[in-house]
């Protein structure tokens, strides 16, 4: 292939980045010209041609090897360029800032130390590149005088193509080296001006040096002179102060060595009070162990007990369920004959001695918590009340049906009990009051249905309602759903299982004070009730558990007389838990506080509010009980909510409103039952008689209806706010009156103890 114009060019430029960032542009390599028409030939020359070549092509490797070192000699000597630009960047500001301190001094000594390192590293790197460009001059020259020995072959020979593409990239990689070795100069005479500002940084920074270290020996040797005058006039001092006290070093070091001693003393004494600290808090913390070891035996015997009464209850359940199953058989083999025979079912059922069998043991049943009134044994209420001949006939709640004649003697100026006229009670065979009963049954069957939930909601229908009274079968559903009305709150804030945590408790129950004068009252509470009559009748083991529960539960009331009727009678209406919580209800939610206390002053205090009603409501009664010296007292009617000496009939219809209206209705009560009675009362001029009297008021009352409009009626207006009036004057009255007697009760015994300590002197 001929090598001509074509391949190469008098000159070539080539383009490239300077690896140090110093030189932008193109470097310059003159070529000669050639022969295009000369070739080569196939002569022995041809063999040296290609030896040449060959040698030409290890001398550009070894070339590139050169300039790579270069290029890395090159870099530490810009590094050191840039280093020594900071250096004189610092100086310059060191220079505006004037700062003359000995930490400069230091640091221009650091600065002075490394520049000087730095210019003795970029003179041997200098030295070096300069040995580098003779090599690399000389490598060129001889590099010029192969090309040109190549030239001239080529002239006079042929040559490949292969040979003349290795030439030209050996030619390209020459122009490339001659360019980078200029940059290398450039950059070498840039370095050597570098070094020579350093140099003569370097000679500033070594005077400035100079200036500063003569400048510290000035301040030096002020400094010295100075600290010998204070020498000298601290040792002038101490001399004068030796002078006028001799001893005020002595005494000194004493109060030193006795604040010393007091301050040890007193770590001491902190020391034993932790001391102390910690033995109590030993001793706390031991007893805590030993009380939780001991609830911990205690919690373990009461879920061994807890245990036991659930074995128990899953066995007296499996047997309930037992019965249940057989009256439901028993019950479907009936239904089934009577659809096939046609006769009635009721008849069938009431004929069908299994199921009156199943339904007796399933009531006789002491797992089960009925209520005392569905007990059997009782009179059915659809049965007559015709007097019996035996004392053993009871109605449909427990009671003996034949009372006991109570009718004092009283005289012969007022009229008997039998010929009592008040006594008269509308006939049920009067057609009104026929028609009366049935309007009654109807509207308590309406309200009942239109019942949603069990959560009963006040209203005036409902008050106007219970007034009239609520059927004995509806009874037992309406108390409970009053009574939860009132409780509701008290019972999320105790929990629904906490009247039995209350009966299980028996380790309270065995230091329970009330625990004794409670069986006194139990027997006292219903005598002519069968439910109630011995110590071990169903309704004597309920009352106990309800009223030592309810001891249990509020201690500072404990037990009280009146506490036992009020839960006997709600024992007949409800369960044993409900029961507790009626007596709850009415002594927390429904009466005053502090009513039945261990001095009833809330009693009390009623009396005086009933005296002073009485007299505004009945002045004619009033001024006769007060000229005979009548001082009106109704505890029993108050205390028990008229349980006492009241026939059954009345005092739950008193009961009815009483748990829908509160407190308020024991006022309109005591003051209707003596405007019952007002005429006869009014025509009795013996205190005595009187006094017999108003003992035998409840018995003497029959006409329930008429009792009821005289309360809500003929006393109105009875507003409760009043009566909250009155009770608050009295409260402080009657509180000042009780302790001048507890007062003159703790002085007896003194007194007594006085009198037997003269009688002994004697």
């Amino acid at each position: 292939m001929s090598y001509g114009p074509a391949a190469t060019s008098n000159s070539i430029f080539y383009d490239y980045d300077d690896p140090l960032g110093s030189f932008d542009g193109t470097s310059r390599i003159e070529v000669p010209p050639s022969n295009s028409s000369s070739t080569l030939s196939n002569s022995p020359s041809s063999n040296h041609h290609h030896h040449n070549v060959y040698s030409s092509s290890d001398q550009n490797s070894s070339q590139n090897r050169s300039h790579v070192n270069r290029l890395s000699v090159l870099g530490r000597i810009r590094k050191a360029s840039h280093r020594l630009e900071g250096i004189g960047g610092r100086k310059e500001s060191s220079n505006k800032t004037n700062s003359h301190g000995c930490n400069q001094c230091s640091e221009y000594e650091s600065q002075i130390i490394d520049l000087n390192d730095d210019l003795k590293a970029s003179k041997n790197e200098i030295e070096a590149s300069r040995e580098v460009i003779k090599v690399l001059q000389l490598q060129l020259e001889a590099a010029m005088k192969e090309r040109e020995s190549h030239t001239k072959v080529l002239q006079s020979h042929s040559i490949s193509e292969a040979i003349l593409d290795t030439l030209n990239k050996k030619e390209k990689e020459v122009a490339l080296y001659e360019s980078k070795l200029k940059d290398a100069e450039v950059k070498i005479e840039r370095l050597t001006n570098e070094s020579q500002k350093v140099a003569q940084e370097r000679d500033d920074l070594k005077e400035q040096l100079n200036l500063m270290m003569e400048l510290i020996q000035v301040k030096d040797q002020t400094l010295m002179s100075l600290t010998n005058e204070i020498d000298d006039l601290e040792k002038m001092k101490q001399d004068s102060m030796k002078s006028v006290l001799p001893n005020h070093h002595n005494e000194s070091e004493k109060s030193v060595d006795k604040a010393k001693e007091s301050n040890v003393m007193d770590e001491l004494e902190s020391l034993k009070d932790s001391v102390i600290a910690y033995q109590m808090q030993n001793k706390c913390l031991n007893r805590e162990i030993i009380e939780l070891n001991e609830t911990k035996g205690q919690l373990e015997r009461k879920q061994q007990e807890l245990q036991l009464k659930c074995y128990d209850w899953e066995a007296k359940c499996c047997q309930v369920h037992s019965k249940l199953l057989s009256l439901l058989k028993e019950l479907n083999q009936t239904i089934e004959m009577s659809e096939m025979s046609g006769i009635s079912q009721t008849i069938l059922i009431s004929s069908n001695n299994s199921v009156k069998e199943l339904v007796s043991r399933l009531f006789e049943e002491s797992s089960l918590d009925i209520p005392l009134s569905w007990r059997p044994g009782n009179r059915k209420r659809s049965d007559p009340k015709e007097p019996s001949s035996s004392d053993g006939d009871y109605d449909e709640l427990g009671f003996l049906i034949k009372q006991p004649d109570i009718e004092p003697e009283l005289g012969e100026n007022f009229p008997s009990l039998k010929s009592d006229p008040i006594r008269k009670q509308p006939s049920l065979s009067d057609p009104d009051t026929t028609r009366y009963h049935f309007e009654w049954k109807v509207r308590w069957e309406t309200f009942i249905a239109n019942l949603k939930s069990n959560e009963i909601q006040p209203s005036l229908d409902l008050k106007c309602l219970l007034r009239t009274g609520i059927p004995q079968e509806y009874r037992c559903k309406i108390w409970r759903m009053l009574i939860n009305f009132k409780v509701k709150p008290i019972k999320e804030k105790l929990g629904s299982d906490y009247y039995q945590k209350l009966t299980l408790n028996s380790a309270e129950r065995q230091v329970n004070p009330a625990v004794k004068q409670i069986e006194l009252d139990l027997l006292r509470t219903l005598p002519n009730n069968k439910h109630f009559h011995s110590i071990k009748s169903p309704g004597i083991m309920r009352l106990r558990q309800v009223l030592t529960a309810y001891s249990l539960h509020n201690p500072s009331v404990g037990y009280c007389q009146g506490m036992n009727r009020l839960a006997a009678v709600a024992l007949l209406f409800m369960s044993e838990e409900d029961a507790f919580w009626c007596l709850l209800a009415i002594i927390e939610r429904i009466m005053p506080p502090n009513y039945f206390v261990s001095n009833l002053l809330g009693a009390h205090v009623d009396q005086y509010v009933l005296r002073d009603l009485l007299m505004e409501k009945m002045p004619q009664l009033h001024a006769h009980f007060e000229k005979h010296g009548i001082e009106l007292t109704l505890f029993s009617w108050f205390l028990t909510c008229f349980v006492d000496n009241i026939s059954r009939d009345i005092y739950l219809r008193i009961w009815d409103v009483f748990l829908y209206e509160g407190n308020k209705v024991l006022f309109r009560f005591a003051l209707a039952f003596l405007k019952y009675h007002s005429p006869t009362l009014l025509s009795i001029d013996d205190s005595l008689a009187l006094n017999q009297y108003l003992r035998v008021l409840g018995y003497r009352t029959s006409d329930v209806n008429h009792l009821f409009h005289i309360s809500f009626n003929s006393l109105n207006p009875f507003r409760m706010r009043a009566i909250r009036a009155k009770r608050q004057h009295y409260t402080q009255w009657v509180t000042s009156e009780l302790n001048k007697l507890d007062q003159i009760r703790k002085s007896i015994p003194e007194k007594v103890q006085e009198n037997n300590d003269n009688s002994d002197s004697d």
